[in-house]
């Protein structure tokens, strides 16, 4: 996946120079026990279980200004910020990364910096149903207003040494999302109501992605 313009660069043969951005926002998403249900699911389950959680994800991505950067397994990535910086600069005060292409032959669009790290060591030191923030991010959800946090505490992350973090509870803004969930999990309650064991399989299914 690649945003239209470093595409476009791409295929006129031009080189894409790495951008630094100085205040983006990083959001990184796991499945709790992927690895004890893939071990008891078959691949084509597995591929239907992410498919349909992922369509939940994109479905909502066009109403945010985020841009979706990839999907390893379970692990779900979306960034605010860029590659286009966000048009309502007074609420963005996030911290800095880099972007830029890595490789030929299939090149990614890929983040570097310790905005990249962080985020994913908030994920890997959440729990389950919980979203794990920054003090960075809380401070920001604070100076926005509309949003309820709860301090976790300092734990330590490894790479980063003790950090102060918080869970974000519930927000009074308005959510900005598809009408039609038709078919899709329900990841709105305390856990995914989708037995991957239930889901079948069908040649023409337009919902299976390859």
């Amino acid at each position: 996946m690649l945003p239209k313009t470093v595409a476009q660069q791409l295929k006129m043969n031009k080189a894409v120079n790495a951008e630094y951005y100085e205040h983006v926002t990083l959001y990184f998403s796991d499945i709790v026990g992927f690895t004890n249900i893939s071990a008891s699911s078959s691949p084509l389950q597995v591929v239907v279980l992410l498919n349909q959680l992922y369509q939940v994800f994109d479905s909502t991505l066009d109403h945010y200004d985020v841009y979706k950067v990839e999907t390893i397994g379970d692990a779900y990535m979306v960034v605010s910020g860029l590659p286009n910086s966000c048009r309502y600069k007074e609420r963005m005060f996030g911290c800095s990364a880099v972007a830029g292409v890595v490789g030929n032959k299939m090149p990614r669009y890929c983040l570097f910096g310790d905005t990249v790290n962080t985020a994913s060591r908030m994920e890997s030191n959440g729990l389950p149903n919980r979203i794990h923030v920054s003090e960075t991010t809380n401070d920001l959800l604070l100076r926005l207003g509309g949003f309820v946090t709860e301090r976790r505490g300092v734990i330590d992350v490894k790479g980063k040494g003790a950090m102060e973090t918080y869970w974000l509870l519930d927000t009074e803004r308005p959510l900005r999302s598809t009408n039609d969930r038709k078919g899709l999990p329900d990841v709105t309650g305390n856990s995914l109501v989708l037995d991957v064991r239930d889901l079948e399989y069908k040649e023409d299914s337009p919902q299976v992605v390859y």
